[in-house]
């Protein structure tokens, strides 16, 4: 008699990757020529607090004041305040730039003229928001940042 050893999940789950990924391979291996949509995977859903988002997508469900989290208040972020009006905040990971910029027009009375966002390594999303109208110093001494 011949025992076979159980398989542990993360083997199933790698097992279960391995396979995903020879099905993609496969489907765009058909697909051939210039200008070819290739197949590529669902985007990911995240669920949460306020409901079912997709990835990149907007329209999620989010209480007010769940988007900004924090200042970031380094010297460099001071001094971006200071020489080209513009605020650096910690956002929400699932945030996109419109939802960003409704909150902060709608907080600070200011007009937005445009976001870059970008993703640490450690995880965390931080906005780097330009202003249109308004001045940046006002507003990080209503945040007692300066």
């Amino acid at each position: 008699m011949i025992f076979m050893a159980k398989k542990t999940k993360s083997q199933e789950a790698f097992q279960a990757g391995q396979q995903a990924e020879a099905k993609i391979a496969k489907a765009n291996a058909k697909l051939s020529g210039k200008g070819a949509k290739k197949y590529l995977p669902k985007a990911k859903v995240y669920s949460g607090k306020y409901g079912a988002q997709e990835d990149g997508k907007e329209g999620a469900y989010t209480a007010k004041g769940t988007i900004l989290l924090y200042p970031i208040t380094t010297e460099k972020a001071i001094a971006m305040i200071e020489f080209s009006n513009q605020l650096t905040f910690v956002v929400s990971a699932n945030s996109t730039k419109p939802q960003i910029k409704r909150e902060v027009e709608a907080l600070f009375k200011v007009k937005v003229g445009r976001i870059n966002t970008k993703i640490t390594p450690k995880g965390k999303k931080h906005a780097y928001i330009k202003l249109k109208e308004g001045k940046a110093d006002d507003i990080a001494s209503q945040l007692k940042i300066v």
